[in-house]
């Protein structure tokens, strides 16, 4: 779903390519990871889906605005005896704010350096069954806040489109809950597990976190 979504994206961004729009100062930007359309196509896996734009204040500066998300669901069922079977469903929604300072190399080239603020919240459940009946439930709820520098380079194709890549690293505070409950079928009793909670704080490092494609109007 999220890959053909992508490719809706590029070709209506291909669409919008105006001839009027020779002669005006171009000054928003929208994009997106190709690297969820390309591996979606190669795979069935992919990873989360990754929008990006915009907006010119400066010459050589840039207010963005990001969002990232994910969703994994799975509402099937699988009566095979007495065999226990798990029901896994996954959501990750992070958004982002940041500031974006560009320094022209060349015609084509581009490098570009700047700072993003990013909040997330991401949900992670398990759900395990036997003859139908739920036995297990396992839920990890986290709750992030992160400040990302970043720094990365963009290849001009034309006067409306560039890619882009860049690398950033990640200073991040977490809080998670997690939870585990499970049934005692001959007693009908359900028991808590553990039921926790517990905050994090962590650094990260992605070089070259895959290839943004812009389109500029």
């Amino acid at each position: 779903m999220i890959k053909y979504f992508g490719v809706f994206v590029l070709v209506s961004m291909v669409v919008c390519t105006s001839p009027a729009q020779e002669n005006q100062p171009l000054k928003n930007d929208i994009g997106f990871n190709t690297t969820t359309i390309f591996s979606g196509l190669l795979n069935s896996g992919s990873g989360p889906f990754n929008l990006m734009y915009k907006r010119q204040t400066g010459e050589n500066t840039a207010l963005r605005y990001g969002l990232s998300f994910s969703a994994s669901l799975n509402s099937g069922n699988n009566n095979s005896g007495t065999q226990p079977y798990t029901i896994p469903y996954a959501y990750l929604f992070m958004p982002s704010v940041g500031k974006e300072w560009q320094r022209t190399i060349s015609a084509r080239w581009m490098w570009y350096g700047g700072a993003d603020v990013r909040p997330s919240i991401s949900f992670n459940k398990t759900t395990t069954y036997q003859n139908g009946i739920e036995t297990q439930f396992n839920s990890t709820d986290t709750y992030g806040l992160g400040l990302a520098p970043f720094l990365g380079v963009r290849l001009i194709i034309s006067k409306n489109f560039y890619v882009a890549t860049e690398a950033r690293i990640t200073a991040l505070y977490s809080f998670q809950k997690n939870l585990t409950r499970a049934l005692n079928q001959n007693t009908g009793v359900v028991t808590t597990l553990q039921d926790y909670s517990v905050s994090t704080f962590s650094f990260a490092s992605s070089s070259a976190a895959g290839i943004y494609l812009f389109y500029r109007f």
